[in-house]
């Protein structure tokens, strides 16, 4: 049986991710802070408290495993150093120790598009495009997939670079389903038109088979979607619309607009030593045009195909905010 060591299982792509690996059979040896994230009860599910900072912490577990897969990772602070030191700085410890126990043969990267960084419409990014992050988030996030490439660790490394991830339970794009189910429809100016998106159960699928993908020793890097590589954000808008089965007025949302809010959420967040999800990193990231990203690399490799289309998943993650009183 193939032993797991994972970080970031409280996060909702860590949850979901771990919960199918423990229902595929996995053994798995998960690193938590200090609140055990809810899992199925499992005899191969084994939570060790510490700080990806602190190796001394998961050295032992780390050396019972053959696979690591990082998932944890900063997403919302308020200065580049909150960033950095998780993200990139994090990552570099756990590879260290990932290659001093002599036990892991592989380690997947859970990164973000945001590493490799804004695309243009119809030109979705691929993965021989140059990086160019534009926030300090997507920089910290390509901070750490350059440290974990260039460590001198002998096992493969894989870096999965997602764009949004939706689904149930997801906090980070719940907040548009929130506004399409108060009555509101957005209408942005100034702000992204295209962009990639993936259910988080494909991302889940994808993950699981790049554990038995053997890429012959390379490192690799995939972009991952749902199959489509760009859709329009007002499509996406008037889908929520749909399955929102109310009422609406349109609200219209200028750059402007949220360059404000982000910058004064930031330094609002920085006085009060707070976490704030519309900041500065957000609204460096709306205002470019397109945030795309081409598969196809991912998909040809796996030899699979996203089974979830976008209209469904928004469908069913309605449903599932409103069973369990989200809406």
């Amino acid at each position: 049986m193939k032993k797991i060591f994972v970080t970031g299982a409280g996060g909702f792509v860590g949850n979901f991710v771990t919960a199918q690996l423990l229902r595929a059979g996995y053994e798995l040896y998960t690193l938590i802070r200090k609140r055990k994230p809810q899992l199925p009860k499992s005899a191969s599910l084994h939570f060790l408290e510490g700080d990806i900072l602190r190796p001394e912490s998961y050295y032992s577990a780390i050396g019972k495993c053959d696979t690591v897969l990082h998932i944890a990772g900063e997403i919302s602070a308020t200065t580049d150093y909150r960033y950095m030191r998780p993200n990139a700085a994090g990552t570099e410890a756990l590879a260290k120790a990932a290659a001093k126990s002599g036990a892991i043969q592989k380690f997947l990267y859970i990164s973000s598009l945001a590493a490799g960084g804004p695309s243009q419409p119809g030109k979705p990014r691929i993965e021989l495009d140059p990086d160019e992050p534009v926030s300090p988030y997507g920089r910290s996030k390509l901070a750490g997939e350059t440290r974990l490439f260039n460590s001198d660790a002998d096992f493969q490394k894989i870096v999965i670079r997602p764009p949004v991830v939706y689904g149930p339970g997801d906090r980070g794009f719940f907040t548009f389903f929130k506004l399409t189910a108060a009555h509101v429809n957005p209408v942005f100016y100034g702000l992204t038109e295209k962009i990639s998106i993936i259910h988080i159960a494909d991302l889940s699928q994808i993950i699981l088979r790049l554990l038995d993908f053997n890429a012959n020793g390379r490192d690799v890097i995939f972009y991952v979607n749902d199959g489509t590589p760009e859709h329009d954000v007002r499509d996406l808008i008037n889908m929520m619309r749909k399955h929102s089965e109310t009422w609406h007025f349109t609200l219209p949302v200028h750059r402007l607009l949220l360059a404000a809010a982000g910058y004064g959420s930031n330094w609002l967040g920085v006085a009060l030593n707070r976490r704030i999800q519309m900041n500065k990193n957000k609204y460096l990231e709306l205002k470019q045009r397109a945030w795309t990203c081409d598969a196809s690399k991912v998909f040809e490799f796996l030899q699979f195909q996203p089974t979830i289309e976008l209209d469904k998943g928004i469908s069913e993650t309605f449903a599932w905010y409103r069973k369990n009183g989200w809406l």
